[in-house]
């Protein structure tokens, strides 16, 4: 290449490289004023926004202040009417005996009213609109909290409930505790859930599974729930779980004393469930004492004690423990109505000791009825 070429090649690359930075602050100019217009054009349309939002809480105001207005206006009317029948009313004599026992009753609501009305119309309500998005999140929240509420204290505990029967009914006892657990996790360890579960196992031939719940929530060496203790002693007591009768005496025993410290040692139910257990420790004269005073009242006591003296052949004590037994069984109508077939035998005994033929023949129409196959039941009416 010549000198010349060189040259002129040299010059050539100056010239552009002289105009590619003359073009710079060209470019930053222009990029600049593209911006500029972009947030003119960004303010421009908020601007706008803003003035039409301006407007729209302006009417909005206005349509408040008018209704507002408008709801008032029936409030001051009536106000203005219950004023004027005030003043015709004072002028009355009767009115004038009857007043202090009026202002006494009236007085509290009509300055209730008045301070509504005077609160209201002192109010700008223009501050209430410009509030209105602080207030509808506030709502928001309120509501938010009280659904989370709502589904804590009453959806979730319904349907674990459901849950729990659910899975019982299909024996997935897993399944079943799991709920269980659920539902105590919400603040909810006992209800009758529980022992309507334990029962429905009982039901299905799962006693010890039944025993393994209700222990749970009432452990026979620290108090725990009142109703699952007594569930306890009735369910060991009644042989429905397969166990050694000295453990059964023991178990049942340390659930009594559970009962006793939670104050329910005075209850009928306790009294009675104590008797039993001396009966199972062969005390009778001990078991029979103790369902004195409670006989007087609880009907099963008295079904108890009248049936234990008459098995023992104690016929002079009988007499007394069945004329009881008759008064209690009398004071509630539907003892008689809901009672077994051995509750009526025993109460037609009674009813013969006491030689109240009235009431033998209550029990055996009584009797006749609800179990109409029954041959003894005819026998002793054609006897009656």
């Amino acid at each position: 290449m010549s000198d010349d070429e060189q040259t002129e090649q040299e010059s050539g690359g100056e010239r552009r490289g002289r105009f590619r930075l003359r073009a710079i602050p060209g470019a930053i100019l222009g990029g600049l004023d593209r911006i500029a217009q972009f947030f003119d054009s960004g303010f421009g349309r908020l601007s706008g926004s803003a003035q039409v939002a301006t407007e729209m809480t302006t009417r909005a105001e206005g349509w408040a202040m008018r209704m507002t207005r408008v709801l008032l206006a029936p409030l001051g009317m009536l106000w203005r009417y219950a004023e004027k029948a005030g003043g015709f009313l004072q002028k009355l004599p009767v009115f004038k005996q009857l007043a202090p026992l009026l202002r006494l009753v009236l007085y509290p609501f009509i300055a209730l009213v008045g301070f509504a009305t005077a609160f209201v119309r002192s109010r700008q309500q223009g501050l209430l609109w410009r509030a209105l998005p602080i207030l509808v999140v506030a709502g928001g929240i309120f509501a938010i909290l009280f659904a989370a509420w709502l589904v804590r204290n009453s959806i979730l505990p319904t349907r674990y409930r459901a849950a729990i029967f659910d899975a019982i009914e299909v024996q997935d006892l897993a399944r079943a505790d799991l709920f269980r657990q659920k539902l105590r996790q919400l603040g909810q360890p006992f209800g009758d859930t529980d022992l309507r579960a334990a029962n429905r196992l009982i039901e299905q031939g799962h006693p010890e599974e039944a025993l393994e719940l209700v222990q749970s929530l009432a452990p026979a060496d620290v108090p725990g729930e009142p109703a699952a203790h007594f569930w306890i002693v009735v369910h060991l007591l009644d042989s429905e779980i397969a166990m050694e009768t000295a453990e059964v005496i023991r178990q049942a025993a340390s659930h009594l004393e559970q009962l006793k410290s939670l104050g329910f040692g005075d209850r009928p139910e306790v009294v009675m469930a104590s008797a039993v257990i001396e009966l199972r420790k062969n005390r009778m004269d001990a078991a029979l004492e103790m369902l004195v005073p409670v006989s007087k009242t609880f009907f099963p006591a008295a079904n108890l004690r009248l049936a234990l003296l008459l098995d023992q052949g104690r016929d002079a004590e009988a007499i007394e423990a069945a004329r009881v037994y008759l008064r209690v069984g009398a004071s509630d109508p539907l003892l008689l109505e809901n009672a077994t077939l051995e509750q009526l035998e025993l109460w037609e005994r009674a009813g013969q000791i006491q030689s109240d033929f009235k009431v033998v023949s209550q029990v055996l129409q009584t009797w006749r009825r609800r179990f109409p196959g029954n041959d003894s039941v005819t026998e002793r009416l054609a006897k009656n």
